[in-house]
């Protein structure tokens, strides 16, 4: 009994005394691979660890408080920056230095034609005051929809550190939001080139590979198989630092669906693993739209338009504005009248039923059409006396919510609010479909 009691207790050592020697750290060596991942770029997981460390061991210095505050705001975590910025502040940390920060939160917040005033001196000066306020003002000028200013921000940003993996993705943000020019290039495929090399520098940033899948599987079954095979890679290795995501699961799933008509071999197992993803998608959540438009298309492609016509007619049940699933629905539709010919009553039937669905399409197309016009007049690509008028983004908000599309109308109010915090017409729309304004504008 004696020697079980000294085993246990010699066990028990070996568990409390490392423990103990960790809480016992110098703090430079405690942060030390929290430290290492800021340096290499990766501030999601510099800023985890460094808050581990934080919540693990008390009395953190002051400067570790305005440092995690700072990665939690280039984390885009700024209700987290805010709180930390708080801590740092009680714990004593410069003045200077939580001024600073705090200006950058207020930049990246929104309110970046504001802080870029005061921000200005930094910029002359250059160095890494200069680059972190390069990388708030892009973000900030991003979220209330002044693009141009953005893209002015990362490209400086890029021409002073060209390696700097924040600028590459915000410019190639800023050209994926960009409005749809006749004259132009497409913008929902733009920004490739930078997530190429966003990826290179920093492989384990999922958001750039996420961003650069969306892009090389937009052209679906135009798109040359090298771009689907790179893109397929890409969201492999989301999936693994991401194994639950939905999204992510539904983009590859379309994906192998897209690659069958390049394969002369192998179809069946192809169009299986990506139905098996999609399926597998809907049992976990049965209303997941994108799961539900790629289950459609490929039971058209296969020919089976009553399936197809059932599964569109899911999504629209919710969202009668879905355009994709308007153009599904109206193929099944023209399909299974043309099976219905030679039967007068049922032809007649499918035929009032594609014309309400045409409809229905003709306007969701029409508010489209407006609202990218709306957005041309903010980036300057249509003559404006005025890109940055408020009423712009509350047109914008207005046709969003005729889109079915909420979240979107929502952001475009706040935006309003921002350029002019006291425009009562944006105040009224928060007011009416959402229940006021929100206290910490679009970052929420």
């Amino acid at each position: 009994m004696r020697l079980h009691l000294t085993r246990y207790v010699a066990l028990l050592a070996l568990c409390v005394v490392p423990a103990a020697l960790v809480a016992s750290l110098p703090w430079p060596l405690a942060t030390e691979e929290a430290d290492a991942e800021a340096a290499r770029g990766n501030v999601d997981r510099a800023f985890r660890l460094l808050r581990r460390t934080l919540e693990d061991r008390p009395g953190a210095p002051a400067y570790l408080w305005l440092r995690a505050a700072r990665l939690a705001r280039r984390a885009e975590d700024l209700r987290e920056a805010e709180r930390l910025l708080a801590e740092a502040e009680r714990h004593g940390a410069s003045p200077a230095g939580v001024a600073f920060e705090r200006l950058l939160l207020r930049a990246q917040r929104g309110r970046a034609v504001e802080a870029s005033r005061a921000l200005a001196p930094r910029l002359a000066a250059g160095g890494l005051e200069a680059e972190l306020s390069l990388e708030a003002l892009g973000r900030g000028y991003l979220r209330v929809y002044r693009l141009r200013e953005a893209r002015d921000s990362f490209e400086t940003l890029l021409v002073i550190r060209p390696q700097s993996v924040p600028g590459l993705l915000g410019l190639a943000e800023v050209k994926r939001q960009w409005p749809y020019q006749p004259w132009g290039y497409n913008p929902a495929a733009a920004g490739i080139p930078e997530l190429r090399k966003a990826v290179s520098l920093a492989p384990w940033q999922a958001g750039a590979r996420l961003g650069l899948a969306e892009r090389l599987v937009l052209g679906g079954a135009a798109a040359s198989e090298p771009d689907l095979r790179e893109a397929e890679a890409h969201l492999r290795a989301v999936l693994a630092q991401r194994p639950g995501d939905l999204y992510v699961r539904t983009l590859l799933g379309t994906l192998l669906l897209d690659l069958l008509p390049r394969r002369l071999a192998g179809l069946a197992e192809l169009e299986a693993a990506g139905r098996a993803l999609l399926e597998g998608v809907l049992v976990e959540r049965p209303n997941h739209v994108p799961a539900l438009r790629a289950l459609a298309e490929l039971h058209h492609r296969n020919g089976n338009d009553t399936a197809a016509l059932k599964v569109s007619q899911r999504v629209l049940g919710s969202d009668p504005k879905d355009s994709e699933s308007l153009q599904v629905a109206l193929r099944a539709l023209r399909g299974l009248r043309w099976k219905q010919r030679k039967v007068a009553s049922e032809w007649r039937q499918l035929g009032r039923e594609m014309s309400a669905l045409e409809a229905r399409l003709w306007e969701a197309q029409c508010a489209e059409v407006e609202l990218n016009e709306l957005k041309n007049r903010m980036t300057g690509g249509l003559v404006s006396n005025d890109p940055n008028d408020p009423a712009w983004r509350l047109q914008a908000g207005l046709i969003a919510l005729k889109l079915g599309r909420p979240k979107e109308a929502r952001l475009w109010f706040e935006r309003a609010l921002i350029e002019r915090p006291s425009y009562g017409p944006a105040k009224r729309a928060l007011e009416e479909h959402f229940g006021g304004v929100r206290g910490t504008g679009p970052d929420n």
